[in-house]
């Protein structure tokens, strides 16, 4: 096959590649990233031709949520639309689809607002397009004792997903030197601080757009532990929702994080983690964590008689309140518990 210039979304599968197939098989495409145990601040960096000469990471941390992305380069020369199809699948020297789409251990990411197919767009000949709402995968150890690799497709009306169910070899090579919108990468587990509580709750604002805190309440924590909660999917024009407390000082205290003004139909996972500490003090109770959405309101909000007063403002250390002089009100509309049942107090089993 004479050489020509991919035209689609070009996703490469090394550093140096511009678009010309057919092209050398590589398992090491920048543009598979594993990013670590938290989303990016700004995803939108992707999308900047100045990283785009950037690899990132692509080492994945065991018993911890990951966040992932996928970007590429369009070829097209006009506009074009489409959408991400990504897999994390066990390691072998060759990954041959018909191997990996049925074993038990292959994963089907998906993004942390629960999309499988995440839509891209493209105006313009040579623009970046990403994956900016994370993908996200707690990993699990395989048993036999193999790592994952990364594969993804930019699936659009001109080239759908070139992936087919056949186990010869010849055409796997094909399909990976000859289609310019599929590549792998190989991971690298790490194995280093397993949490002990590791959950993930759904949010969805539905159809009102307003204004939101998130609280979590902690009890019984064992002091010196370290949490991290993150949502993969930006507010837009406010970036995540995250919030990281390394070490845990308190046995029981709420702490919130700022006030993010929340668009209608906006949703995302909140991915949560929990490493106990090691001085449990007098703790007798079992462990756990609430995440607490609730809503600020003013005075004339229409329900602030139903709320609580939200109180002291730990950063100016003064009484929250509106324009009016009058306390600020919190009303809370959701709650979901985390609990560490088979956690406790290590003197208290010797007891």
């Amino acid at each position: 096959m004479a050489s020509e210039v991919w035209n689609g979304i070009l996703v490469r599968g090394s550093l140096g590649e511009t678009g010309t197939i057919p092209r050398a098989s590589s398992s090491n495409s920048p543009d598979l990233i594993a990013f670590g145990t938290s989303p990016m601040a700004d995803p939108n960096v992707l999308t900047d031709e100045g990283q785009y000469s950037e690899a990132f990471s692509n080492q994945i941390f065991q018993g911890n949520f990951n966040y992932l992305y996928t970007r590429g380069k369009n070829l097209t020369g006009g506009p074009v639309s489409g959408h991400w199809e990504f897999w994390a699948v066990p390691s072998n020297l060759i990954l041959l689809p018909g191997l990996w789409k049925t074993d038990e251990n292959t994963v089907r990411l998906q993004t942390s607002s629960g999309e499988i197919a995440p839509r891209f767009e493209a105006q313009f000949d040579d623009e970046i397009v990403a994956s900016l709402d994370a993908f996200t995968w707690n990993v699990k150890p395989l048993s036999d004792g193999r790592h994952y690799c990364l594969i993804g497709v930019a699936v659009t009306d001109g080239h759908p997903n070139p992936i087919a169910d056949q186990g010869k070899i010849s055409d796997w090579g094909a399909i990976l030197a000859n289609n310019g919108n599929i590549a792998q990468r190989n991971t690298r587990l790490v194995v280093g601080d397993v949490p002990d509580i590791t959950d993930s709750v759904p949010y969805s604002q539905g159809d009102e757009e307003t204004d939101i805190e998130f609280a979590f309440v902690f009890s019984n924590m064992p002091l010196g532990s370290k949490f991290h909660v993150a949502s993969g999917t930006p507010v837009p024009g406010e970036g995540i929702v995250e919030l990281t407390i390394d070490p845990i000082s308190q046995h029981d205290f709420t702490i919130g994080t700022k006030t993010f003004r929340m668009p209608a139909q906006w949703a995302s996972n909140f991915n949560y983690s929990l490493i106990f500490g090691n001085d449990w003090g007098d703790v007798t109770g079992t462990p756990s964590v609430t995440l607490r959405p609730q809503i600020p309101m003013v005075s004339t909000h229409r329900h602030y008689r139903f709320g609580r007063v939200a109180g002291i403002d730990p950063r100016t250390r003064a009484l929250r309140v509106d324009k009016a002089g009058r306390p600020i009100r919190l009303l809370t509309v959701g709650a979901y518990t985390s609990s560490a049942v088979d956690k406790q107090n290590p003197s208290l089993k010797a007891q």
